[in-house]
């Protein structure tokens, strides 16, 4: 029987350091991040002797001093140990990528904000079904809480004794069915409807295009089309609405076109003064108006503000 000494145990067992540091606590801890920064320098010495070993040895340490401060924090007991309660973090991280720039609005973007009309949130496929316990569709083949496929319709007081409420639940369903289809069909008259306005309007507004330029080639010779070939069944040239100079210059007066521009020349170059005294009377009454209501709308003014100072 041998007998074996605990210390020479001791001895040749792993060793391992103790809580306590040896250094200046002078680490800036964020305990909300795990995390602690050491902004010392480096020791030049011990780095020349073994650069790893000091690096590993001042890691220990700094690690050591933040697990001494996080268990200086309010801990709680769990059945899977001893849990600190860390405070929120105090430092800023950088983002790894840049902030997403905003998506460019499509057309119906731009039309319902507009409207006011708001995006509507879909709805989850799935449902809870009571008869069969179980997650189903909300529509289609198995869905959910399916009417058709009920055994059981509670009686309510309501209801016309001797009417079979299987029957007229199936009846109400294909009375629903109809309503919609009867609704489909009428949107779908009213969007063609709107859509033959639309081409009418487009071929009426091609026609009336057509027409004016048909009007202006065959008035572009140097006769306004009154000697051109016309071709058999065609009218005399048309007429151009809103062109009015185009039509005085058909048939020119000389005599008339003369004394209008002489009596044109002698009003420009005549020293009498051509002055509307009526005129000058009405435009010198209107500014003196004006100016009186400028000047009792400012009176009116600084009094409300003299009283506001007297109170």
């Amino acid at each position: 029987m041998t007998t074996i000494d605990a210390s020479d145990l001791l001895k040749n067992g792993p060793q391992y350091k103790p809580i306590t540091v040896e250094k200046d606590d002078d680490l800036k801890y964020d305990l909300g991040r795990l995390c602690a920064f050491d902004f010392a320098p480096l020791d030049q010495e011990a780095m020349k002797k073994d650069a790893t070993q000091h690096l590993i040895d001042l890691s220990r340490d700094n690690v050591q001093l933040l697990f001494t401060h996080i268990f200086q924090l309010p801990t709680k007991v769990v059945p899977d140990g001893v849990l600190a309660e860390l405070p929120s973090s105090s430092s800023v991280l950088p983002r790894s990528l840049p902030l997403p720039e905003d998506k460019p609005q499509t057309t119906w973007d731009k039309f319902a904000a507009t409207k006011g009309i708001r995006k509507i949130k879909s709805r989850e496929k799935l449902v809870w079904d009571e008869q069969n316990q179980d997650y189903r569709r909300r529509y289609g083949y198995k869905k959910a809480n399916d009417d058709g496929k009920q055994w059981l319709i509670p009686h309510n007081e309501h209801d016309k004794s001797g009417v079979d409420p299987f029957t007229k639940m199936a009846e109400e369903k294909k009375e629903k069915k109809e309503k919609q289809k009867s609704k489909e069909l009428k949107n779908k008259k009213s969007a063609q409807l709107e859509r033959s306005k639309a081409q009418g309007a487009r071929n009426a507004k091609q026609k009336d295009d057509i027409s004016r330029t048909f009007a202006l080639v065959s008035r572009s010779t140097a006769s306004l089309g009154k000697f051109d070939r016309r071709l058999p069944g065609e009218d005399s040239a048309p007429k151009i609405k809103g062109t009015r100079k185009l039509a005085n210059l058909q048939e020119v007066d000389v005599s008339a076109e003369k004394s209008k521009s002489l009596g044109l020349l002698n009003k420009m170059f005549s020293k009498e003064d051509t002055v509307d005294t009526e005129k000058a009377g009405r435009n010198f009454t209107r500014e003196k108006q004006r100016e009186a209501h400028k000047r009792n709308k400012e009176d009116l003014i600084s009094g409300q503000a003299f009283k506001k100072q007297r109170r």
